[in-house]
């Protein structure tokens, strides 16, 4: 199956439907799909509690083969018996002895959140719908979840599409205090939000941290972050 991850650019709608979720403590699933290639956020109460693929890449023995957790060798041996006993392939490692149950929830934790940052890089049509049944690894709050991935967990490069469709008038921050606390801010995205409690025109923000390029791209990366979440409102 051919590659479907866009290495330069986000998906933005995707990030945007979630971030729609995430807004409304909402019930459903995101997936984005590119021919037979597939991948389905599953959010409850607007965080993110599953993520579903067909892509072999996304699986978890395949993870697990990468962390140098488990043998290559043992994968084709593994799935073979989990087949056999009517049994998912983590919880065959279980029953193995290979991993313990902790061992195994902390796995498809880490599993989630890669599928989910795949998710987010994989070009293709993305269709909301409703709340999937896939198996729970995670409980975590969407929004954090995007803010942290704009941050630090994408090239910037992939985020030109963003950057490029954020608007020049003034814009303010939406979003009530508590929502904006509840994603684990830096210090640096603190400030910002207090500078937008009033509208703002954006060049002007970030002409206020283009003296350190560091800086400067993390004040954009965040306003990013804003955006696809729909914390920001324009005009004023």
């Amino acid at each position: 199956m051919e590659t479907v991850e866009r290495l330069l650019e986000v998906n933005p709608a995707f990030l945007r439907a979630v971030g729609e979720l995430y807004r409304a403590s909402g019930h459903g699933s995101v997936k984005v799909e590119h021919g037979a290639a597939r991948r389905t956020a599953h959010l409850e109460h607007g965080r993110l509690v599953s993520v579903s693929s067909n892509l072999a890449p996304d699986r978890i023995g395949e993870l697990l083969v990468s962390e140098g957790r488990l043998e290559a060798e043992l994968v084709e041996p593994v799935a073979q018996l989990a087949q056999r006993k009517g049994r998912l392939f983590g919880d065959q490692l279980v029953a193995d002895g290979i991993l313990s149950p902790a061992e195994l929830a902390h796995a498809l934790e880490r599993q989630a959140l890669l599928r989910f940052k795949r998710a987010a890089l994989m070009h293709g049509e993305v269709a909301s719908g409703e709340a999937g049944t896939a198996r729970p690894s995670l409980g975590r709050p969407v929004g954090p979840l995007v803010v942290d991935l704009l941050r630090r967990r994408v090239p910037y490069v992939a985020l030109q599409a963003l950057v490029a469709a954020l608007p020049e008038g003034p814009v303010s921050v939406t979003a009530p205090q508590s929502r904006l606390m509840a994603l684990a801010l830096v210090p640096l995205e603190v400030g910002i939000c207090k500078q937008l409690l009033r509208p703002r025109g954006l060049a002007g923000l970030t002409a206020e941290y283009s003296d350190e390029a560091e800086t400067w791209e993390g004040a954009l990366r965040f306003l990013c972050a804003l955006e696809v979440l729909g914390f920001l409102e324009q005009g004023g």
